[in-house]
């Protein structure tokens, strides 16, 4: 483990696994860029894993948004609980949902049937769902995932967070 603001300690040692958290917040060294010395790195082994994390940041300057627009850009699609019709849980669907005044009642609906997906049905949702490539031609594997899939935060909870720092009364 080593800190992309330690470019001497990025440049001494070969690694099969590199993970770099908070890509987007690297910054250049006086001995070069930090994302391009970690996965120096891995230069040595046929079958390194390069693996980049971050939340993006400004577009068109994010370093893990570019690396994501040359990849597969991977989409996680999920069975609908209504028809099965397969799609990614989207943060604008989460958003045209959201009622101010009922943020408890988070959800989100179905394009093809206009079901309302409720929180309840996310665990069976994500245990049936797959990877679906947007750019089956890129140059690496990407992923996109956001927190309305993970088991620990709950739609309410995404909600209150939102009204909070929009500044309404929640």
């Amino acid at each position: 483990v080593t800190s992309a603001g330690s470019p001497d300690d990025l440049a001494g040692t070969t690694r099969r696994l590199v993970l770099m958290d908070d890509v987007s917040k690297f910054e250049m060294t006086p001995k070069g860029d930090p994302e391009e010395l970690a996965a120096s790195r891995a230069a040595s082994f046929e079958d390194a894993k390069i693996v980049r994390l971050s939340t993006p940041q400004i577009l068109g300057t994010c370093r893990v948004s570019k690396a994501y627009a040359r990849s597969t850009q991977e989409l996680y699609h999920v069975p609908c609980p209504h028809c099965g019709n397969m799609a990614p849980l989207t943060w604008e669907n989460f958003l045209k949902n959201l009622q101010p005044e009922r943020l408890q009642a988070a959800c989100f609906t179905c394009d093809s049937c206009g079901g309302v997906i409720n929180h309840s049905h996310k665990a069976a949702m994500v245990a049936a769902g797959q990877w679906v490539a947007q750019n089956p031609r890129g140059d690496h594997p990407g992923f996109h995932l956001w927190r309305a899939y993970v088991p620990q935060r709950d739609w309410a909870s995404i909600a209150v967070e939102y009204a909070r720092l929009r500044g309404w009364n929640a």
